[in-house]
């Protein structure tokens, strides 16, 4: 179960982080993600990435060049205790997810920032886990 988890954990932000590539126009960068990340997020949220897992939504900021991603984890599925102690290597997971992710080129050229946060369902305003990636990680 725990490696189960782990694997659900670091290929949903992935996945989804995939989505969002496409053209928009002649629109500044910051423009241009904005408005993909916007529409990805109308497309596809509330999507349920996996078992208990669900991206609410996600959204680009570009005074901070920051694609957020929120998302509610079933704390009756997923236990705060096994999170809690299976964090640095979910955060690994994920950070060389996106290392090697040819798909976010643009993403990493523009120096974006990635932040995911997996809140409860119980309890939305516990926030369960968060993970941010900034350019000099990737």
């Amino acid at each position: 179960m725990k490696h189960n988890i782990l694997s659900q954990i670091s290929l949903c932000g992935l996945l989804l982080s995939l989505a969002l590539m496409g053209s928009c126009g002649q629109r500044s960068e910051d423009q241009r993600l904005q408005s993909q990340v916007s529409e990805q997020s109308r497309q596809l949220c509330p999507r349920t990435v996996n078992t208990g897992i669900t991206l609410d939504s996600m959204s680009y900021h570009p005074d901070n060049t920051t694609v957020y991603y929120y998302y509610t984890m079933d704390d009756s599925i997923y236990k705060p205790e096994a999170i809690a102690s299976n964090m640095e290597l979910v955060r690994v997971k994920l950070l060389n997810a996106l290392v090697g992710s040819v798909e976010l080129k643009q993403f990493k050229e523009h120096h974006v920032t990635f932040d995911y946060s997996y809140r409860s369902k119980r309890e939305p305003a516990k926030e369960l886990m968060r993970f941010v990636f900034a350019p000099k990680d990737y």
